[in-house]
């Protein structure tokens, strides 16, 4: 039986409960259903006393949950922000997104996702939300150390485009960034932040670049080959 501070469960408080009650469900998974104004500290004495049901009903989901899908990658590496993350089906009917880091970098895929395609979109919407809690921080910080202004900054998910600047000075920047190495990214961000001085690429524009990355040349160059550090199950959306 695991530890009860590394179970996966929620805790719901009931106006209409007398009596605390483990609940499965779905939707949310296992539950701890307490009455108003019951002490949370008792919840792990509860779980206790429920050890051999729950022992059976863990098992019961674990047996029902659907296995990753062939192309579905067990390991997503994050490059650009040091981190590596382990997927793994879910052992327990749930449609929650679990995002776990008591032993390593573990994501849990939805019981819910039981086609490649689903599964490819569980990801890309995990995705998404990283990149938009690292890359527009980390960009905005370089635009402030380099004096840059820049007006709306979107994370999308494209294809092959790493990132583009509007004449508004909107900034977009592709959500599969994550996969890349650290250097490479932020010289994306450096690129795309300098096109809200020079829409183009001029020799000014190149300029204010190498200002803010020396090595740019060689950067760019590995970003023209950088689409074999993105598994391939997002090569083609």
């Amino acid at each position: 039986m695991p530890r009860w501070e590394h179970l996966d469960y929620g805790v719901r408080v009931s106006q209409r409960a007398r009596y605390p009650r483990l609940v499965v469900s779905p939707c949310r998974g296992l539950e701890v259903v307490v009455p108003r104004g019951f002490p949370p500290q008792h919840i792990p004495q509860l779980l206790e006393r429920k050890r051999a049901w729950l022992r059976r009903v863990m098992a019961e989901r674990a047996a029902l949950a659907s296995p990753l899908v062939p192309g579905v990658p067990e390991v997503l590496e994050l490059r650009a922000i040091a981190q590596r993350w382990r997927v793994v089906p879910s052992d327990t009917v749930t449609d929650r997104v679990a995002a776990r880091r008591d032993d390593g970098f573990l994501l849990v895929m939805p019981s819910s996702c039981v086609t490649v395609s689903q599964q490819r979109e569980f990801l890309r919407r995990w995705l998404l939300g990283r990149a938009n809690a690292f890359l527009i921080p980390w960009l905005q910080r370089l635009g402030a150390g380099a004096g840059l202004t820049w007006g709306q900054v979107r994370i999308r998910w494209q294809k092959t485009l790493w990132g583009s600047c509007s004449a508004r000075k909107t900034i977009s920047l592709n959500g599969k960034l994550l996969f890349l190495p650290a250097e490479i990214v932020r010289y994306v961000l450096i690129h795309e932040l300098c096109h809200t001085v020079h829409l183009n690429h001029s020799a000014h524009f190149w300029q204010l670049v190498a200002a803010h990355e020396p090595d740019y040349l060689r950067c760019d160059r590995l970003l023209r080959e950088a689409l074999h550090w993105v598994p391939p199950l997002f090569l083609g959306d």
